[in-house]
């Protein structure tokens, strides 16, 4: 019996060793190499705690970059070969992989450009090229081109015209018209908005939510001034700083509930993903925001759109555009005039929708789910 014990601890502990082996074997490791093909040098990295590959390929007094969310592979080298494509203002290449999906980097007058926006379009295969087909209709003097399988709700100065492929309607919020509501909010469930039939300070705050879209009323204990700010959320919470009266909230719309933070002169903000003490002061004075942690950073730079990683910038859109109204994964929703686009690689550039009355209000009008 003494034996069989003996045997079975051994044999645990054998178990054991085998499953630390294994772990620290295909643990997830950054790391980072360099390697050639065709003459092209590779640099490839990948971080782990950002679950990101990175790479920079030079050549031809170039050097493309891009960056591609993925889980760690357990393996390196994981370009294959580089196809070139150029004629006399543009060069491509199209970095081949088994295991990542990788599409053209091109260069093009001086500047790194996305595919889509090259002039000579013959230069790539045409799987390249996405075709859309437009779903357009109108609806309360919205034009709407094509809505990407995505819900909007547009701000019409008393509530929100909702639009989809299935169905449009009106949901009213105020008794009169509010032209701005700088005081909103979009959680993953719904939308925030502070309550602008009052003038100066409200107590109350609507929620929409987008599932029943349902409007309740969340009230506060005391009076909140206008002059206040949305931090961001965490944990299905919204954290609103009031910079007058240096007061910070925690609001739960699904429990109905807001709770002031403040303890010792100090509030709440965002670090590394958990919540740390501020100054209150410091609150007040400068508007904080919580990291929002999207992968793919959408910048507006000159008028134009682009897409930067690390010290590179790619463009993503040559028209005027004047504000980013989302970046969801590798997609993002902005405005040029009164028109609302999006892009992303597989698609490229396309219309969603036109109104006229973003020409003179824009801003916290659009909401996408």
């Amino acid at each position: 019996m003494v034996k069989i014990l003996k045997n079975k601890k051994a044999f645990l502990i054998f178990l054991l060793l085998i499953v630390i082996i294994l772990i620290i074997v295909f643990k997830d490791k950054s790391y980072e190499i360099t390697y050639e093909i065709d003459n092209l040098k590779v640099q490839e990295k990948f971080q782990a705690k950002s679950n990101k590959y990175y790479f920079e390929i030079n050549g031809f007094d170039k050097n493309f970059v891009v960056e591609i969310p993925h889980k760690y592979l357990h393996q390196k080298k994981v370009i294959k070969n580089i196809l070139v494509k150029q004629d006399d203002q543009t060069i491509c290449i199209i970095p081949n992989s088994k295991k990542l999906e990788f599409y053209p980097l091109c260069y093009q007058n001086d500047e790194y450009i996305n595919y889509h926006q090259i002039n000579n379009k013959e230069l790539l295969e045409s799987s390249y090229y996405h075709s859309i087909t437009p779903n357009s209709f109108d609806y309360n003097q919205i034009s709407i081109n094509y809505l990407n399988d995505k819900d909007y709700y547009i701000w019409n100065y008393k509530g929100f015209y909702k639009i989809n492929n299935d169905e449009q309607s009106t949901i009213k919020i105020f008794d009169r018209d509010t032209y701005n509501i700088f005081l909103s909010y979009q959680t993953k469930n719904g939308i925030l908005i502070a309550d602008y039939n009052q003038d100066y300070n409200f107590q109350d705050f609507y929620f929409l939510d987008k599932k029943k879209d349902k409007v309740k009323k969340i009230t506060a204990t005391n009076d909140l001034s206008f002059e206040s700010y949305f931090l961001g959320e965490y944990k299905n919470k919204i954290y609103f700083m009031d910079k007058k009266n240096k007061k910070e909230y925690e609001i739960n719309p699904k429990k109905s509930t807001i709770n002031k933070l403040n303890h010792n002169n100090k509030g709440k903000i965002l670090v590394d993903e958990s919540l740390e003490d501020i100054s209150i002061n410091k609150l007040s004075t400068k508007e904080y925001q919580f990291p929002k942690n999207n992968f793919y950073d959408y910048q507006i730079i000159d008028n134009k759109l682009y897409l930067v990683i690390a010290n590179s910038k790619m463009l993503i859109s040559n028209l005027n555009v004047k504000e980013i109204v989302k970046i969801e994964d590798d997609t993002v929703y902005y405005l040029v005039d009164d028109k609302l686009y999006y892009f992303n690689n597989y698609d490229g550039e396309v219309l969603v929708m036109s109104y006229f009355e973003w020409n003179f209000n824009y801003q916290n009008m659009i909401y996408i789910f």
